[in-house]
């Protein structure tokens, strides 16, 4: 909490003299789009945590490091608590990252615009991570170690590998704050920083996920691309003029100051 505090501290005292200038938002809320994202997104997260938490957590005794996809072997071979807890770091930061852009507006509607779509975006990445994790139900590289006690291995967590969470959280939070400042604020000289930002914090997850034992490479790939896309994904559905051309038939009425049906 003290970290995502500092991020809006951060982000009003900084931006704001480059950004209040720009209050008109680029982009549009219709009442009945949400209400189908909302429903969407939240059963896909309901159905992957129903099919994640019902999972058999028993696991093979006879894995077989030759049986692992080449470019990933390496990671059976790494582990480390450390990396662990800085990867739990840099995605709690990444995920933060939207926030920045909330506040540095000073209108409750932009703010609750951006909320809403960070909101739909995370019920959709989180709802398709857990059905991939229920579907593949791939060890992780420490479950082909047999040093490890029997309890880290034989638990749903242990056949969760597919795909990275953390990353895909990151690369989604990332994405969306890079695209959502950017289209509200494209003469801020802000915009790269987020966007860099932004993107080495994604990264670092992606790499710590991957030495500290948690993940092979294909996992966290799998979660950056995902990620990224449901990150700039929520954003450019809800450009303004988008429901007309291409969204149409979801168009129920919007707001930009208050909501109007």
């Amino acid at each position: 909490m003290k970290r995502l505090f500092l991020l809006l501290l951060f982000g009003h005292f900084f931006f704001s003299t480059t950004t209040n200038a720009q209050e008109t938002s680029p982009f549009e809320i219709t009442l009945r789009r949400e209400s189908l994202l909302l429903a969407g997104g939240v059963s896909v997260l309901a159905v992957g945590a129903y099919a994640y938490f019902h999972m058999n957590p028993s696991i093979s005794d006879d894995l077989q490091r030759k049986n692992i996809f080449p470019m990933d072997r390496f990671a059976v071979d790494l582990s480390s608590e450390a990396m662990a807890v800085t990867s739990d770091i840099t995605a709690l930061l990444s995920i933060g990252l939207p926030f920045i852009s909330m506040a540095t507006s000073r209108k409750k509607e932009i703010v609750c615009q951006d909320m809403l779509m960070y909101i739909e975006s995370i019920c959709l990445i989180e709802g398709l991570t857990l059905l991939s994790k229920s579907v593949f139900k791939r060890p992780r590289p420490y479950a082909y170690r047999f040093d490890k006690s029997q309890n880290s291995r034989m638990n749903r967590s242990a056949i969760s590998s597919f795909f990275s969470n953390h990353t895909a959280a990151a690369f989604n939070g990332a994405v969306f704050a890079g695209t959502v400042f950017q289209q509200r604020y494209p003469d801020s000289p802000w915009v790269k920083p987020i966007w860099i930002g932004g993107l080495i914090l994604a990264t670092a997850t992606a790499i710590f996920r991957v030495t500290s034992g948690n993940h092979f490479p294909t996992d966290v790939l799998a979660g950056a691309v995902l990620g990224s896309f449901t990150g700039w994904l929520l954003p450019h559905i809800h450009r303004r003029g988008r429901s007309e051309r291409g969204l149409s038939f979801m168009s129920g009425g919007s707001f930009s100051i208050g909501w109007r049906f």
